[in-house]
Protein backbone atom coordinates (compact mmCIF):
# COMPACT_ATOMS: atom_id res chain seq x y z
CA UNK A 1 0.00 0.00 0.00
CA UNK A 2 1.06 3.24 -0.73
CA UNK A 3 2.08 5.84 1.91
CA UNK A 4 -0.23 9.00 1.50
CA UNK A 5 1.89 12.34 2.19
CA UNK A 6 -0.02 15.52 3.06
CA UNK A 7 1.31 18.71 2.01
CA UNK A 8 1.59 22.26 3.23
CA UNK A 9 2.68 24.46 0.90
CA UNK A 10 3.15 28.39 1.37
CA UNK A 11 4.14 30.44 -2.08
CA UNK A 12 4.08 34.14 -3.14
CA UNK A 13 1.16 34.17 -5.13
CA UNK A 14 -1.84 31.62 -6.27
CA UNK A 15 -0.30 31.35 -9.76
CA UNK A 16 2.71 29.31 -8.13
CA UNK A 17 0.85 27.76 -5.60
CA UNK A 18 -0.96 26.48 -8.61
CA UNK A 19 1.98 25.14 -10.58
CA UNK A 20 3.62 23.42 -7.34
CA UNK A 21 -0.02 21.64 -6.64
CA UNK A 22 0.25 20.08 -9.91
CA UNK A 23 3.44 19.03 -9.45
CA UNK A 24 2.08 17.32 -6.03
CA UNK A 25 -0.63 15.72 -7.57
CA UNK A 26 2.13 14.72 -10.05
CA UNK A 27 3.63 12.76 -7.80
CA UNK A 28 0.18 11.19 -6.33
CA UNK A 29 0.15 13.64 -3.71
CA UNK A 30 -3.31 15.41 -3.12
CA UNK A 31 -3.72 16.02 0.23
CA UNK A 32 -2.57 19.79 -0.14
CA UNK A 33 -3.35 22.84 2.11
CA UNK A 34 -1.68 25.83 0.42
CA UNK A 35 -1.29 29.25 1.75
CA UNK A 36 -0.12 32.60 -0.07
CA UNK A 37 1.75 33.90 2.61
CA UNK A 38 3.62 32.59 6.03
CA UNK A 39 1.77 34.24 8.67
CA UNK A 40 -1.86 32.71 7.77
CA UNK A 41 0.22 29.33 7.57
CA UNK A 42 1.60 30.02 10.98
CA UNK A 43 -1.86 30.63 12.33
CA UNK A 44 -3.13 27.53 10.53
CA UNK A 45 -0.26 25.57 12.51
CA UNK A 46 -1.44 26.99 15.68
CA UNK A 47 -5.16 25.37 15.82
CA UNK A 48 -4.61 22.70 14.05
CA UNK A 49 -3.96 18.82 15.20
CA UNK A 50 -2.51 18.17 10.93
CA UNK A 51 0.57 16.89 11.10
CA UNK A 52 1.87 17.20 7.52
CA UNK A 53 5.24 15.39 6.32
CA UNK A 54 6.10 18.16 3.59
CA UNK A 55 6.19 21.70 4.41
CA UNK A 56 7.21 23.52 0.95
CA UNK A 57 7.71 27.51 1.82
CA UNK A 58 9.10 30.11 -0.70
CA UNK A 59 12.37 31.58 0.47
CA UNK A 60 11.50 35.30 -0.81
CA UNK A 61 8.25 35.83 0.83
CA UNK A 62 6.90 39.01 1.62
CA UNK A 63 6.45 40.06 5.62
CA UNK A 64 7.48 36.55 7.55
CA UNK A 65 10.08 34.86 4.43
CA UNK A 66 10.65 31.27 4.02
CA UNK A 67 14.12 31.34 6.72
CA UNK A 68 11.73 33.79 9.61
CA UNK A 69 9.16 30.98 8.69
CA UNK A 70 11.31 28.47 10.09
CA UNK A 71 12.63 29.96 13.10
CA UNK A 72 9.04 31.02 14.20
CA UNK A 73 8.02 27.20 13.63
CA UNK A 74 10.90 26.57 16.24
CA UNK A 75 10.11 29.45 18.08
CA UNK A 76 6.43 28.20 18.87
CA UNK A 77 7.66 24.35 18.96
CA UNK A 78 5.60 23.62 15.91
CA UNK A 79 8.19 21.82 14.20
CA UNK A 80 7.99 19.18 16.54
CA UNK A 81 4.77 18.04 15.37
CA UNK A 82 5.66 18.72 11.48
CA UNK A 83 8.27 17.00 8.95
CA UNK A 84 10.77 18.25 6.75
CA UNK A 85 10.70 21.91 6.29
CA UNK A 86 11.95 23.01 2.77
CA UNK A 87 12.70 26.14 1.52
CA UNK A 88 12.21 26.85 -2.38
CA UNK A 89 13.94 29.34 -4.18
CA UNK A 90 15.02 30.11 -7.43
CA UNK A 91 17.98 31.71 -6.47
CA UNK A 92 21.61 30.46 -7.20
CA UNK A 93 22.84 32.41 -4.18
CA UNK A 94 25.29 30.35 -2.26
CA UNK A 95 24.44 32.24 0.73
CA UNK A 96 20.51 31.44 0.54
CA UNK A 97 21.46 27.92 0.41
CA UNK A 98 24.10 28.17 3.60
CA UNK A 99 21.29 30.14 5.82
CA UNK A 100 18.47 27.74 4.71
CA UNK A 101 20.60 24.31 6.13
CA UNK A 102 21.74 26.49 9.08
CA UNK A 103 18.32 27.01 9.99
CA UNK A 104 17.64 22.75 9.80
CA UNK A 105 15.78 22.89 6.70
CA UNK A 106 16.02 21.89 3.05
CA UNK A 107 16.81 23.65 0.26
CA UNK A 108 15.47 22.99 -3.38
CA UNK A 109 15.83 25.02 -6.19
CA UNK A 110 13.11 26.04 -8.27
CA UNK A 111 11.58 24.77 -11.00
CA UNK A 112 10.55 21.78 -8.49
CA UNK A 113 9.57 18.46 -10.45
CA UNK A 114 7.87 15.24 -9.97
CA UNK A 115 12.26 13.86 -9.49
CA UNK A 116 12.82 16.41 -6.83
CA UNK A 117 9.57 15.53 -4.82
CA UNK A 118 9.79 11.88 -5.06
CA UNK A 119 13.47 12.21 -3.96
CA UNK A 120 12.21 14.03 -0.81
CA UNK A 121 9.72 11.85 -0.26
CA UNK A 122 12.15 8.73 0.03
CA UNK A 123 14.22 10.87 2.78
CA UNK A 124 11.44 10.85 5.10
Amino acid sequence: MTKLYSVLLIESGELDNFIIQKVLENSNISDTTSYNDSASAIEHLLITDKKYDLILVHLHLKALNGIEFARKLKELNLDKNQGLVCVLSASVNPQDEEVVIQNDCKFILKPLTVEKIESLLQNL
